[in-house]
């Protein structure tokens, strides 16, 4: 366990502790308004168990965040880094290197572009010529 985890499981702990002393304190000023003033308050009985259960699942739910905190920071690391993004690395210096090899075929000359567009043409005229149009 991480110092972070045991701290903030500390911290949790001291949390739902004051959480039942606060509860007991209202507990016991219902009783004792029922035994003084001779009203009885039925839903304190049932609203009491009902919080304690909801202290104690508080308590269990924060236990199992910090352990699904701390997996997915293991997921994180070994697949997102690891694994997803070596992959992308990989895929741009594919393309980086791929579009440094096709750059070196332009020249950036206008003049040298025309010529071979003007090649282009006609080597797809003699195609047509010589297939008779089945190109």
């Amino acid at each position: 366990m991480t110092t972070e985890y045991t701290h903030t499981r500390i911290k949790t702990k001291k949390q739902i502790g004051y959480a039942f002393i606060v509860f007991g304190l209202l507990k016991a000023g219902f009783i004792f308004y029922e035994r003084f003033s001779g009203h009885n308050i039925p839903f304190v009985e049932d609203a009491s168990y009902a919080i304690l259960a909801l202290m104690g699942l508080a308590l269990i739910f924060t236990d199992i965040q910090n352990y699904l905190k701390d997996y997915t920071l293991w997921i994180y690391q070994k697949i997102e880094l690891g694994l997803i993004d070596a992959l992308n690395y990989t895929l741009v210096k594919i393309v980086v290197s791929f579009t440094n090899m096709f750059r070196k075929t332009h020249t950036g000359v206008l003049r040298h572009n025309l010529v071979a567009i003007q090649a282009g043409g006609i080597i797809l005229l003699l195609a047509f010529l010589i297939l008779g149009g089945y190109l």
